[in-house]
């Protein structure tokens, strides 16, 4: 198949498909790809360890969110990856991004801590202050691949398909749309403030041409909820 680049023009079938499958594998994800399905058909007696359903539901996004997209993106529809936002982009407005926005995640991160309907949540793995350094490092190295993963489907796979057919916004607010289901269950703020982060986001991810800023802005939030939390700052 001949390899496409950002002049080559959509079809409508490179429009939909993206569409449909990322409605799909986010419904996917949420009935079978999070911690309560390993919990309900995969552990059992002899398997209680805590960090085990969380790394399912962390790898399994690898495979829904990453995997299957970018197979899709680069197999089905026949273009290249950093076509889907896997490159550095503009370094230079990745770099400003990320100076902008790790105090404002440090910021949100230690307001979350302080409420109780996050300290039911984070951290994911309650102990996780009590392990040694190997497994904290495992714990958050499989995090990031989360993230990543997540960010390269909503920003990279859903916002590259569809920002040139519906323009900017619409290719930000179809993507947060498809992302949505992750967030059902989690705590109603967190909610709240996802659909003001999937907007900045989005234009993170427009004016960078990558989704990887936005994935390291959001792992740095967890890290740092976590152990505002645990610590108890």
């Amino acid at each position: 198949m001949v390899a496409m680049n950002s002049q080559t023009p959509r079809t409508k079938s490179n429009v939909w498909i993206p569409l449909l499958l990322g409605l799909l594998l986010s419904v996917f994800y949420f009935y079978h790809g999070r911690m309560s399905t390993y919990e309900r058909f995969f552990s059992n007696n002899t398997i209680t360890a805590p960090l085990l359903s969380v790394y399912y539901q962390w790898l399994s996004a690898v495979l829904i969110f990453f995997i299957i997209p970018s197979l899709t993106w680069t197999g089905v529809m026949g273009y290249r990856l950093k076509e889907m936002g896997l490159r550095f982009g503009d370094w230079k407005k990745g770099l400003l991004a990320l100076a902008i926005g790790i105090p404002l995640m440090l910021l949100y991160a230690f307001g979350a801590s302080q409420m109780y309907e996050f300290q039911d949540i984070y951290p994911l793995y309650k102990y996780i202050g009590m392990e040694n350094i190997w497994v904290i490092l495992r714990y958050y190295l499989t995090a990031f691949l989360f993230y990543f993963s997540y960010e390269a489907f909503i920003r990279g796979f859903i916002f590259h398909a569809m920002k040139d057919e519906l323009g900017i916004l619409g290719a930000i607010l179809i993507a947060a749309l498809a992302g949505a289901p992750v967030y059902i269950g989690a705590s109603e703020m967190e909610g709240v403030v996802s659909i003001l982060l999937h907007m900045a986001f989005g234009a993170v991810a427009w004016k960078t041409r990558s989704f990887l800023y936005t994935a390291v802005l959001s792992w740095i939030w967890l890290v740092a909820v976590d152990w505002f939390i645990i610590l108890g700052i």
